[in-house]
């Protein structure tokens, strides 16, 4: 078995991916306060929890950090650990700054919440970028250009 992880693409952009590095950073950054916190009311209080956004279940009062409805953001910047952080963080900067040349630095900062609509069938508490990484393919695959992961 061949296993091989890219480390860049072949693509050059035009506009160099600031909203991409702000992301990066900013998941880098939650990721390393994380660490630092009790993981349990983190994960609960922080993570995206669809009964509790949509109000069928409730969490105990010292689990609530936020508003149910700010989990929807703050769960974006949430990762089990330094696997997942990596992980994600390297498929954002192979591919998030080809999708944000395609779609302009408004767009695509505007599209990434958008991206966590589909884990709001899930069970449990959701984090990290899991939705952008699909949003970024589509995006590319849609632009038409052809991109070449190295």
């Amino acid at each position: 078995m061949i296993f091989a992880v890219p480390l860049y693409d072949d693509n050059p952009v035009l506009h160099p991916p600031v909203v991409n590095y702000f992301l990066i950073g900013l998941c880098v950054g939650a990721f390393l306060w994380q660490l630092g916190q009790n993981q349990h009311q983190i994960l609960f209080g922080l993570g995206m929890i669809p009964a509790v956004l949509f109000g069928s279940a409730h969490l105990a009062l010292h689990l609530y950090l936020v508003p149910p409805w700010a989990t929807v953001l703050t769960s974006m910047f949430l990762h089990g650990g330094w696997f997942h952080l990596t992980g994600n963080m390297l498929f954002l900067w192979i591919f998030g700054n080809n999708a944000e040349d395609t779609l302009g630095h408004t767009r695509y900062l505007r599209s990434c919440p958008g991206d966590f609509l589909g884990y709001l069938t899930q069970f449990h508490p959701a984090g990290g970028e899991h939705g952008s990484k699909e949003l970024h393919i589509a995006h590319l695959l849609i632009d038409s250009k052809r991109v070449y992961a190295c």
